[in-house]
């Protein structure tokens, strides 16, 4: 038996980014998020080369954000080409979803200059008050805690700045809407 769920409410936050299109809202088809990954992409400098070869990334942001469902589909707003996706955080037993917080970048690369604020992590708390942190830049700086889900997160939208800089194309989410049911 399917069920219908219906959207209570959206959750943001303040320290978002304001350029860049807003992907397609996307939503599981049944119940609640219980779990995320993330697609990140290093946008590396010429200074960079020793950080890389020591197994650091230089200058890390999202590309895309995956939800993983309940009834075990995975939903994904807009996403950059570039990236892997990060292993998957998930909450424990029947827990859900319900509030997050955006990490910004705090570092900007040499070469390719980004003006406007990108997302290097994602931190997300489930019903039982379980913190789950993206495998982003650990030292984000993070926005205030959005508003709490009454239910449960069930669908997202990203907003993806996708413009061209010195002739390298690289896409990086700037703002993340979460729908709770």
């Amino acid at each position: 038996m399917k069920i219908l769920l219906t959207v209570a409410s959206t959750l943001t936050v303040l320290n978002a980014g304001r350029i860049g299109t807003w992907g397609q809202k996307q939503f599981c088809p049944t119940g609640f998020a219980t779990a995320f990954s993330l697609k990140v992409i290093s946008l590396v400098s010429p200074s960079a080369s020793v950080s890389l070869f020591l197994g650091r990334i230089d200058n890390p942001v999202l590309s895309g954000v995956r939800l993983h469902c309940s009834d075990g589909t995975i939903v994904t707003s807009s996403a950059g080409v570039r990236g892997r996706w990060s292993v998957v955080s998930s909450c424990q037993g029947q827990n859900h979803l319900n509030a997050f917080s955006l990490g910004l970048a705090t570092r900007r690369s040499q070469v390719v200059r980004v003006a406007e604020r990108v997302a290097s992590n994602v931190q997300f708390r489930c019903s039982d008050g379980l913190l789950l942190r993206g495998y982003g830049v650990a030292a984000s700086s993070y926005s205030r805690w959005s508003n709490k889900c009454q239910r449960g997160v069930c669908g997202l939208q990203t907003r993806l700045d996708s413009r061209v800089r010195l002739e390298i194309r690289e896409s990086a989410v700037t703002d993340m809407r979460l729908f709770c049911c």
